[in-house]
């Protein structure tokens, strides 16, 4: 990754994560139009300890849903550590946390990079969906394994390479048809992909599973989509929909082309079919 496409990356990031707004919207967009109906957060459960005891590092928790979902798992013993580089997303965090009545949780603003704690602290931690975001991901992996105590489990998720394919080959085919001055996505979700991203856990971990969850999403709606591309992707490859090189009207213009197209594609088929793949690495710490 360039250095320019570093900081597009950082920058579209820092718009995207500064509120739990975005984060909530892609959230519920999978939780109601997802293909598949066990649930995600219920098949990455299953991949936890039947209880969860001892003290649980949850990197990059975000607005705290993954964590809420997954925190049956955990008893009443289990201390409970949301750990976010953003404090907007700590804030919502709290705040859900706070309304299910989970208790002995505290939150922490930092790097991944650089965690604030003490070697062999946590007999879990969690990253789900972020180890691309981080500009050091073997660094961050180092870390994760500092504060991990022997015989400690680290969980990773993430998608494969392309994912949302259907997606980014209508915005793109809509740019080239409006002639817009849109630059192009940055590789910033293939960085710690389902297919290879295991290579960066193996450099500290020798005990590390791969687990590939097969889904899709099924549009029926055109708001649906359009709620899902405005909430991030359609503002990829750039700081956001307030970057200078893109002016409003080409992000309205793409966003009615796309939009329209979409509707053409219910209407023909009756459904707009995305497909996605996530996963999860699962590594334990040589005891």
């Amino acid at each position: 990754m360039s250095k320019d496409d570093a900081l597009f990356s950082e920058q579209h990031n820092r718009w995207q994560y500064s509120t739990a707004e975005q984060l909530q919207a892609r959230i519920e967009t999978h939780q109601k139009y997802s293909e598949r109906k066990d649930g995600w957060a219920a098949w990455l459960a299953d991949l936890l300890p039947r209880a969860i005891g001892g003290t649980w590092l949850d990197v990059g928790s975000g607005d705290g849903t993954m964590l809420t979902e997954l925190a049956t798992r955990a008893n009443s013993a289990t201390a409970i550590v949301a750990f976010d580089q953003s404090p907007g997303m700590l804030q919502a965090n709290r705040h859900r946390v706070s309304s299910i009545g989970l208790g002995k949780a505290t939150f922490v603003n930092g790097d991944a990079e650089n965690l604030p704690f003490v070697k062999s602290n946590f007999a879990l931690v969690t990253a789900n969906h972020m180890l691309y975001h981080v500009p050091d991901i073997g660094h961050a992996v180092g870390e994760i394994h500092r504060v991990l105590q022997p015989g400690g489990l680290f969980i990773a998720t993430t998608n494969v390479s392309g994912n949302y394919r259907e997606l980014g080959e209508l915005r793109r085919e809509g740019i080239i048809t409006l002639g817009l001055n849109v630059p192009p996505p940055s590789a910033d979700a293939e960085r710690f992909a389902l297919e290879d991203g295991a290579a960066y856990i193996v450099t500290y971990f020798s005990d590390v599973h791969t687990y590939r969850y097969d889904d899709a999403l099924l549009f029926t709606d055109v708001d649906g989509v359009m709620r899902y591309l405005l909430s991030g992707g359609l503002y990829a490859g750039t700081s956001g929909p307030d970057d200078r090189a893109v002016s409003a009207a080409q992000w309205d213009a793409l966003a009615d082309w796309v939009a329209a197209r979409v509707s053409s594609i219910i209407a023909q088929q009756g459904v707009f079919r995305v497909s996605k793949v996530a996963g999860a690495f699962v590594a334990r710490k040589t005891a």
